[in-house]
């Protein structure tokens, strides 16, 4: 039993130190450095969001879930995580090696650049925030796996 507890909180450090959290000695604490915290990540996900060539509201939610991860995966009380300028850069890069098609709508006369690739002679068109969210996912895929591995 000890061995099942001891792999739980080797996964979840969250585990070994909720026990102990002390609401009235701590808590007033954590919430001025949440708070510090998002003041932090509002402007730099919004900014990081349009670097990476998505919306700026994109940048906010990649911002804010991987500060809630490390409350559940982290040992270290003093870090702070989110998106930085290289992965931004590098996600648009992504984006660009796509090909683009560049439409006329007809109706109203109004160019649209669509990103996509070819299969079969056929252009298939995806969103910029499609190729990005399957990227993650499977950058976040591979890092699980790494984990339960215990690759570092």
């Amino acid at each position: 039993k000890s061995s099942f507890r001891q792999t739980m909180t080797r996964f979840f450090p969250i585990l070994s130190w909720l026990p102990d959290y002390s609401i009235k000695n701590d808590f007033l604490y954590d919430l001025i450095a949440g708070l510090t915290v998002l003041t932090l990540h509002i402007p730099q996900g919004l900014a990081y969001g349009r670097l990476a060539g998505l919306e700026p509201s994109n940048g906010l939610f990649v911002s804010l879930f991987p500060s809630l991860f490390m409350v559940f995966f982290s040992r270290s009380r003093h870090i702070s995580v989110g998106t930085f300028a290289v992965i931004s850069i590098a996600c648009r890069d992504l984006l660009e090696k796509f090909e683009t098609q560049d439409l006329t709508d007809t109706d109203d006369d109004v160019e649209i650049r669509r990103h996509g690739f070819t299969v079969n002679s056929e252009f298939v068109a995806v969103t910029p925030t499609e190729v990005l969210t399957s990227f993650c996912l499977l950058v976040g895929l591979i890092q699980v796996r790494d984990k339960f591995l215990q690759l570092k």
